[in-house]
């Protein structure tokens, strides 16, 4: 993952706060670490799938997560796919 240059980029040319970065980041952090544990503690080679991201948006609504969590983490994903298709 390019995460480092995304939050970068957010802060830079998107002119998001803080607060909005460090979350992202955590985000994508813990989509990477569900990533790793589907793929029996691996680092994941490629680009996850829509249903690697349901399994993850699964696990993240059956857990102790609010909607509002959820949905900020699917802005977050969104943003950051949307970010390495214009690379």
């Amino acid at each position: 993952m390019k995460k480092e240059e995304f939050l970068t980029y957010l802060k830079r040319q998107r002119k998001l706060s803080d607060y909005t970065i460090r979350s992202y980041g955590i985000d994508l952090t813990q989509f990477e670490q569900e990533l790793k544990r589907l793929n029996d503690g691996n680092e994941f080679e490629g680009e996850p799938d829509a249903k690697l991201i349901r399994i993850w948006l699964m696990d993240l609504a059956d857990g102790n997560i609010s909607n509002r969590s959820i949905n900020r983490k699917i802005s977050a994903l969104r943003t950051y796919f949307h970010y390495i298709e214009k690379l």
